[in-house]
């Protein structure tokens, strides 16, 4: 690990020992259940492609935000346009 790490974590021991009351170290453990709530949820699988690549709740969430600025910005297949590409499969 580097350096720099190693000292926050030093630093974060160190004021973890010199609190005398519940009010900042309860805050802070809401803090890093928010973290750790993250992590699982960006991790969490959310499926599978047809091909079986798994699908990830972060990669999920991008897919559907791309799709919605493609959206916005007029980058999208008219049905007709759709039925005629289908045709050709």
């Amino acid at each position: 690990m580097n350096a720099e790490i190693e000292q926050l974590k030093l630093k974060l021991i160190e004021w973890v020992i010199r609190q005398e009351t519940q009010d900042g170290l309860q805050s802070i453990v809401n803090q890093v259940d928010k973290v750790e709530k993250s992590k699982e949820d960006s991790t969490k699988l959310m499926g599978h492609r047809s091909n079986g690549v798994r699908v990830l709740k972060e990669q999920l969430v991008k897919s559907i935000q791309e799709a919605l600025s493609q959206c916005e910005s007029g980058k999208v297949k008219t049905l007709d346009e759709l039925e005629a590409e289908s045709e050709q499969w």
